[in-house]
């Protein structure tokens, strides 16, 4: 039977390019969901990325979002087979307390 990892992070991001938002271990997992909650007035833009040794880090194709006002923003992996999975985070407006929760199906 499957089961899903999960964590929260909740960080503080200012007005800034690719800030480390947090991470999960997907070691055994088979795909990864990202969701972004923020302050109201905020825009930017998710990315993840993968490792498998927590030290080089590459980007996921297709896995970015825009952060728009008022809204949650989900990014979707699916078949990710990598150890690790982090979230860089640009913001442009709404510097500010942010949520991060990130799920994993293991295999």
């Amino acid at each position: 039977m499957s089961k899903v990892v999960h964590k929260k992070h909740t960080v503080t991001l200012a007005i800034a390019a690719n800030q480390f938002a947090g991470s999960l271990d997907v070691t055994n997992c088979n795909g990864v969901s990202v969701q972004i909650n923020g302050p109201a007035a905020n825009n930017g833009q998710i990315k993840l990325q993968w490792s498998n040794d927590n030290t080089n880090w590459h980007d996921i194709a297709g896995a970015t979002a825009n952060i728009n006002p008022g809204t949650s923003q989900l990014v979707n992996v699916p078949n990710l087979y990598a150890a690790h999975v982090q979230a860089l985070v640009t913001v442009t407006a709404g510097a500010g307390e942010y949520n991060l929760f990130f799920l994993g199906k293991e295999r």
